[in-house]
C-alpha cells in the first residue's frame, strides 16, 4: 500500500489511524509550559472525524500553558502485539463551554 508522505492529513484515513482514533486509548499530549520546559501528560480524547477533542477544567496549568503556547504533539499507540502508532502535530484551538463537552456527552 502506497502511503501519503509524512505530515499529509490523508494519513488520518489509513486503517491504522482510523483504528487508533476510534480506540479507547489514553493519548499522550506534549506541549511547552509557560516557563519553557516540556510537558508530556496522558489525556482522554474523542476523535470527531475532523478534530481530536481533549477536555480540561478552566484555570488549570494545561489551559494556561496552551493559551500561551498552542503548539502540541499527540501520540496514540499500542504496545500489545505489533505496535501501532499515530503521531500528530499542530496547534490547539481552545474553546470554553458550560458543563460537559458536547463531544463527551455522546459517549
Amino acid at each position: 500500500m502506497d502511503l501519503p508522505p509524512q505530515g499529509d492529513v490523508k494519513l488520518l484515513d489509513t486503517p491504522v489511524a482510523r483504528r487508533l482514533l476510534a480506540a479507547s486509548l489514553v493519548a499522550r499530549l506534549a506541549y511547552t509550559s509557560r516557563d519553557g520546559t516540556p510537558r508530556l501528560i496522558p489525556v482522554n480524547f474523542l476523535w470527531t472525524g475532523a478534530e481530536l477533542v481533549v477536555g480540561a477544567f478552566a484555570g488549570t496549568y494545561k489551559i494556561r500553558d496552551l493559551s500561551a503556547r498552542p503548539d502540541v504533539a499527540v501520540c496514540l499507540d499500542t504496545a500489545d502485539g505489533l505496535p501501532q502508532v499515530l503521531m500528530l502535530r499542530g496547534k490547539v484551538t481552545l474553546a470554553e463551554v458550560e458543563g460537559v463537552l458536547p463531544e463527551y456527552a455522546t459517549i
